[in-house]
């Protein structure tokens, strides 16, 4: 596996061309490793990438245009081979401002392969851009169908606790931007969303994580949040997520008891609601861009000591 590095005096972040996934990013003072590293006996992936689907299409299969494509849950980006490109490309492309020492580029584009599963012609770009203790994460989707083409594209990137104690009954805590009653979506029937919305309390000094959590899954909030830190178990932020997405997902694997991480996703899309029998282009939370226009967003990771 090829690995893609970028440095600076605080931060080691180390990506890989197979699903331009993250693999590593490391404090070089401490040496604290923020990302997990995959063990497959908890969740064998570290941060992938959702495209062209966030979580699932029901009974995986995608209809579009009186057509049914099979899509598995969080789409094919993931298990791709991306190609890692030259950052300043990017530059006289997009009219980004990308220097090749802080920034890495990777490029998907749609396939024979592709176009079995999702009937659409794309460039799907993901930087990566090291700025002190900060990673931003850029995505853009370049429309190359001679038409219009829908998508969505999310983040799954997940965190390690710190000092993590299989034992402990606390074993960190979450902090939003905003405190108070929130509203939860609820998953169903194995990963659909339920129609009954949940109430969520977010307290301001931060919510507990404790073995029940995410017994109920994922924890989905629409159109509420734009930022989330994880906190240690004294309540002090270390890892802080912004983002501008509609929805965001936080999940561990519960059914493992404590794993050792957390997932912060940010997504521009989300599952589809249980039975849901429409055509693709009217999921919820769906992107549409006309032909030959582009998406283009990002979000930013902050590591704090």
């Amino acid at each position: 596996m090829d690995k893609y590095i970028l440095e600076n005096e605080y931060l080691r972040v180390e990506a890989s061309a197979f699903g331009a996934e993250l693999q590593s990013i490391k404090d070089k003072t401490t040496d604290f490793e923020y990302l997990w590293h995959g063990d497959k006996a908890y969740w064998a992936r570290r941060s992938p990438i959702l495209f062209p689907i966030v979580g699932k299409v029901w009974n995986g299969r995608m209809l579009y245009q009186c057509e049914e494509y099979p899509l598995s849950q969080h789409g094919f980006a993931r298990d791709c081979e991306f190609e890692a490109i030259n950052v300043l490309d990017l530059n006289r492309k997009f009219n980004y401002r990308f220097s090749s020492f802080s920034a890495m580029a990777f490029l998907l584009s749609s396939n024979a392969d592709t176009r079995k599963i999702y009937p659409f012609d794309f460039d799907l770009y993901v930087v990566y851009q090291l700025e002190g203790r900060s990673v931003k994460v850029h995505w853009v989707v370049d429309n190359k169908t001679d038409g219009d083409i829908y998508f969505q594209i999310g983040a799954h990137p997940a965190f390690n606790y710190r000092d993590f104690d299989a034992e402990a009954a606390i074993q960190g805590y979450m902090k939003f931007n905003r405190s108070g009653h929130l509203s939860l979506t609820r998953l169903e029937c194995g990963g659909y969303a339920a129609k009954e919305r949940g109430d969520f309390f977010a307290q301001e000094l931060g919510v507990p994580i404790t073995k029940d959590t995410f017994a109920g899954d994922a924890l989905v909030f629409e159109n509420q949040l734009n930022s989330v830190s994880l906190c240690d178990k004294q309540g002090e932020p270390y890892i802080e997520l912004s983002f501008d997405a509609p929805v965001v997902g936080l999940w561990s694997p519960a059914k493992v008891g404590y794993a050792p991480f957390m997932c912060i996703e940010p997504w521009y899309g989300r599952c589809d609601d249980s039975n849901f029998d429409g055509s693709y282009n009217n999921k919820p939370y769906i992107n549409h861009l006309q032909k030959e226009e582009t998406f283009k967003t990002s979000y930013v990771m902050n590591f704090i000591k």
